[in-house]
């Protein structure tokens, strides 16, 4: 008796019956998928600041990440970059509008083809729409990457506490979770703090928070008063000379990032991330990684 249980657990065995009832499953539902051990892939995002922060230097496959800050923090720029590069190697993406805010001249600025991403709006508001239209989207298996934007709402998840999430909401978020293919990455943008919903089924999630706008020196001038020909001796007061050089231009921002969860290490992790006017428009960013 004893030798037969030993039999039936051996990895042949175990692996054998669980092939059968795979194929038992297959038959009984064609359109399954079924997820094996498989090592995890990861891909850079190409913003090497940005990839610092990540375990192994790129997003997870098959698996979620948040990106959240306030508004203005940068989530969209970095995640514009951040989906350049698949549709420039030739991958197809999706981008899930939530906030109908998805503007795209400045998509295309920042170096995506949009003859590669599939747009989808749901009706404003309703994040229940988005999160069905993102499981049915990634379950295709034809995308490369899938955005979510949240945009700044009204705490449609609950994000905060106020009040409940909605029962769609929390099924088509633990959905979601699941339907990740392999070879895909689902980027999820929302508000800080993050929602529980998504905050619990996510891999990692990356905080932004906007340090500093850098300025051309171009722009009013104001010339100390000696320079413009006060003389020490005299006992004159003399307004400081102003000299117009041009207009001001905004030539970038610094951005502090934080790994504030991590289900494969480095949580923790910061970095300093520079974007640059023109390097936007390139989807480029610098950055090193510290702390």
């Amino acid at each position: 008796m004893f030798g037969m249980m030993k039999d039936r657990s051996s990895p042949s065995n175990r692996r054998q019956e669980i092939e059968q009832l795979q194929g038992s499953l297959r038959r009984r539902f064609p359109s399954a998928t079924f997820q094996g051990a498989n090592p995890l892939s990861f891909q850079p995002t190409g913003l090497a600041g940005f990839d610092s922060l990540l375990p192994r230097g790129g997003l997870p496959g098959g698996r979620i990440s948040l990106i959240c800050g306030p508004p203005s923090s940068g989530r969209a720029s970095i995640a514009l970059a951040i989906a350049a590069t698949p549709t420039n190697t030739g991958n197809h993406i999706a981008w899930i509008d939530t906030q109908g805010t998805f503007h795209p001249p400045s998509a295309a600025a920042a170096g995506l083809d949009l003859q590669r991403v599939l747009m989808i709006r749901p009706p404003p508001g309703d994040i229940s729409e988005a999160l069905h239209a993102a499981i049915l989207t990634l379950r295709s298996g034809a995308l490369s990457l899938l955005v979510m934007d949240l945009g700044a709402g009204d705490d449609p998840l609950g994000s905060v506490g106020r009040r409940r999430p909605h029962k769609l909401c929390e099924s088509a978020a633990a959905r979601l979770g699941r339907s990740v293919p392999g070879a895909s990455r689902c980027l999820i943008l929302s508000d800080a703090p993050p929602p529980p919903l998504l905050f619990r089924i996510a891999t990692l999630c990356i905080r932004l928070e906007r340090t500093g706008l850098f300025w051309s020196d171009e722009g009013p001038r104001v010339t100390p008063a000696r320079e413009s020909g006060y003389d020490a001796s005299s006992q004159a007061i003399m307004t400081p000379k102003m000299e117009n050089l041009g207009p001001r231009t905004f030539q970038g921002v610094a951005i502090d990032a934080t790994l504030i969860r991590s289900r494969l290490g480095g949580e923790g992790r910061k970095a300093r991330l520079t974007l640059a006017r023109k390097q936007a428009a390139l989807g480029q960013f610098s950055g090193n990684g510290h702390g």
